[in-house]
């Protein structure tokens, strides 16, 4: 499973840098707590942006400070919860894949067992009750 870390680049030292930084302040910011803080640091504002009496102010702090600082945390630790889904999802699908594929390897290596034991002369070694028909089907011998 590819973790985020493999993914940074590998190149020179400042492009190094500024992937780890990146990674860093978005992990700060894409935190509840962040998003708390934020909406303190927004609201201590509001008295006096409500004491302005102008609704220009108002509109001004709602877009500006509030939004900004409070959803850009809300938004990071939405595309953090909806990763995380999708890594489950994936590693499920992935699961998955690999249990058909291993049922499919036994089953196919069930069959070549069967034909080897065929070709030795032994009609019936580990198929008791089934026989193979003429176009080459395999169908179940009544009993």
């Amino acid at each position: 499973m590819a973790r985020g870390v493999d993914q940074l680049p590998t190149g020179n030292a400042a492009s190094r840098f500024n992937a780890w930084f990146a990674v860093k302040v978005t992990s700060g910011v894409g935190t509840t707590w962040c998003a708390d803080a934020f909406a303190v640091l927004a609201i201590v504002s509001l008295p006096s942006a409500l004491s302005s009496g102008s609704a220009v102010v108002l509109v001004s702090w709602i877009s500006q400070t509030f939004l900004q600082l409070v959803l850009l945390s809300v938004i990071v630790v939405g595309q953090n919860v909806l990763a995380a889904a999708a890594d489950k999802r994936a590693e499920a699908t992935y699961d998955d894949a690999d249990a058909v594929l291993h049922e499919a390897v036994k089953r196919q290596e069930h069959l070549a067992a069967g034909q080897d034991a065929r070709c030795s002369g032994d009609q019936t070694a580990g198929h008791r009750g089934v026989t193979q028909g003429a176009a080459g089907t395999v169908r179940r011998r009544s009993q």
